[in-house]
């Protein structure tokens, strides 16, 4: 594995499960979700919101973190690899503490507008918004 690099796993992903929790609690304050970046990412999902440090291979990631479950100072390390599907699959593991296996999907958080007339309202219904418009990846 490398400290930087290409890998298909960089980006954002909804945390759809974490294997022994309820999707309210993933969900409870705001979308469960993990973020690869090239300098590091962070989790979020429950109360917890861990900082990454990741290495990663061109289908992978491990991590070690730091953060907080609610005012508890946590820490531990975890994995993440691309599965065939298109799917995400993993573990968290708490320093001393819980193994939660989590499965996610890729999360688009710059979803297509339904028209571009909302975006620009000085172009004519039916005709063709800018090309930038509509066409950002995940």
């Amino acid at each position: 594995m490398t400290k930087r690099g290409a890998s298909a796993v960089l980006g954002r992903w909804r945390i759809v499960e974490i294997e022994g929790w309820e999707t309210d609690y993933v969900d409870m304050l705001g979308p469960g979700h993990i973020q690869f970046d090239r300098d590091g990412g962070h989790i979020e999902f429950g109360a917890v919101q861990i900082g990454l440090d990741c290495w990663y291979s061109p289908t992978g990631a491990h991590f070690n973190f730091q953060g907080h479950d609610e005012m508890t100072e946590v820490s531990g390390d975890g994995d993440a690899d691309l599965e065939p599907d298109g799917t995400l699959t993993g573990e968290i593991r708490f320093h001393h503490g819980d193994e939660m296996p989590f499965t996610a999907k890729r999360w688009c958080i710059f979803p297509q507008p339904a028209k571009a007339v909302r975006l620009w309202p000085h172009v004519r219904e039916g005709t063709s918004p800018p090309s930038s418009i509509g066409r950002r990846s995940c």
